[in-house]
């Protein structure tokens, strides 16, 4: 019987698609998607071949999707078959004919579909999925491992929505987390209680990122221009940076606060001097297109930057702010990038379920970690040790030394979207697509 449900939309509404498939497998249906078609490729048998298995077509419609003949023929394709369609409205858009009697989701603005819809959708892959389904929380634990992340302290909850990201102050004090829920919440981690709550107008609040030495939270919006600066303590905005920066999916601040980086889904990864707010410049590489995740080098010389829709990334000098090397070994798109603490390798994790680690100086593959058997969400690098933690839709948490190839910890039953290590290595938060956050506690190597 079909096993999974099949995403049709336009190459430039893959951020908003990638988020539909993460909420679809969180809700137990598995979902087939690929990022890499373009116009003027083949519609080949592969792809054929999973729309004729589906349970579903989802069609994810806006503009960008009427003009694509890539949607066109795959709706034709579904149609003929009489495989269901279940349009998504993302952009106001005329419908095209084959849909025009069938209901639709709206969805503008970037918000998932309602329960009801999730509902439908799981009734018609008739429990193929059912393994995916989310486990009580009293199961989630941490497996032995060489004394290294001794077990879970706390889970805070109180966000409506997944929790799609976590900041630390560098005093170590706060932690801030920004959710689909259209909330900021900022924790005391001496009682991990609530301290704030700052609720923003735009669908989803995240990235975040304290900036350095200092209590101020700057926070992007998703489908939203600029990043806001946030008193954490009293929820007022300060300030804005990055005005004309459009739609920002990751941000973060240099070491010493002096420059922001931003990646958008513009296709654009920019540089800002905070003091200022002056646009320093732009990353650009020929065909490569900087974008997002990003993450800065420990001592601020570096970036690493994910190239937009792709199995690639790229580190960069932020003086320059030209392209020192290139990453391309992952098989599918980059979720989450990092650096390790002594900044001589960086770390990548990908759709295709591997994390990689790479030599900085040379831009070589130093090792894969293979452990997770679903899209890694998420990556935290211990700024005190050379341990590196990543998250996976298949609810495990792994807990990697980077001088191995094996993990060294497995925290289970907790499917995480967000990972932030403290200042002092000695706490892992992650945040969850139940809107729970998990303080992890981290014991000796």
């Amino acid at each position: 019987m079909p096993g999974h449900i099949f995403i049709s939309y336009a190459r430039s509404d893959r951020s908003y698609v990638a988020r539909l498939a993460e909420h679809l497998e969180l809700h137990g249906i598995g979902v087939w998607y690929d990022y890499q078609l373009v116009a003027g490729e083949h519609f080949d048998t592969e792809l054929t071949s999973k729309i004729l298995t589906s349970a579903a077509v989802i069609v994810v419609l806006s503009p960008a999707a009427i003009a694509s003949k890539w949607v066109s023929r795959e709706i034709a394709c579904a149609d003929d078959a009489n495989i269901k369609l279940v349009p998504l409205i993302l952009q106001s858009c005329e419908k095209p004919l084959r849909l025009q009697d069938v209901h639709h989701e709206n969805v503008t603005g970037g918000q998932l579909p309602p329960p009801s819809a999730i509902e439908r959708l799981r009734s018609l892959v008739s429990g193929t999925s059912a393994k995916l389904e989310p486990e009580p929380d009293e199961q989630v634990s941490a497996e032995p491992g060489n004394g290294a992340f001794a077990g879970l302290i706390t889970s805070m909850s109180g966000h409506s929505g997944s929790v799609r990201g976590l900041a630390f102050s560098s005093d170590g004090t706060l932690l801030a987390s920004g959710s689909e829920d259209r909330t900021i919440r900022v924790w005391d981690t001496g009682t991990w209680t609530l301290k704030t709550t700052i609720t923003t107008p735009s669908q989803a609040a995240w990235p975040l990122a304290f900036l350095p030495g200092t209590h101020t939270l700057a926070a992007a919006t998703f489908q939203r221009s600029g990043v806001e600066l946030i008193d954490a303590i009293t929820g007022q905005t300060s300030g804005t940076l990055a005005g004309d920066h459009n739609d920002i999916c990751d941000l973060a601040f240099a070491p010493d606060g002096t420059k922001l980086a931003t990646g958008g889904n513009d296709r654009t990864a920019r540089l800002w001097d905070v003091a200022s707010g002056a646009l320093m410049g732009r990353f650009i590489a020929g065909r490569a297109v900087p974008g997002w995740p990003l993450a800065f080098s420990p001592d601020g010389a570096s970036l690493v930057i994910a190239h937009f829709g792709g199995p690639t990334a790229g580190l960069w000098d932020t003086a320059s702010r030209q392209r020192i090397h290139g990453f391309a070994r992952h098989t599918d798109f980059i979720t989450a990038v990092a650096f390790a603490a002594d900044g001589k390798s960086a770390v990548t994790a990908g759709i295709d379920t591997t994390v990689r680690q790479w030599d900085t100086t040379s831009g070589a593959l130093v090792r894969t970690l293979r452990g997770h058997t679903r899209r890694v969400t998420a990556l935290a690098c211990s700024p005190t040790s050379p341990l590196i933690a990543s998250a996976s839709t298949d609810r495990r948490i792994q807990i990697w030394i980077a001088s191995s190839d094996n993990p060294l910890r497995t925290l289970r039953g907790h499917t995480a979207y967000a990972l932030a290590s403290s200042p002092d290595g000695n706490i892992l938060a992650s945040g969850g697509g139940d809107g729970q956050i998990r303080i992890w506690a981290a014991g000796s190597l």
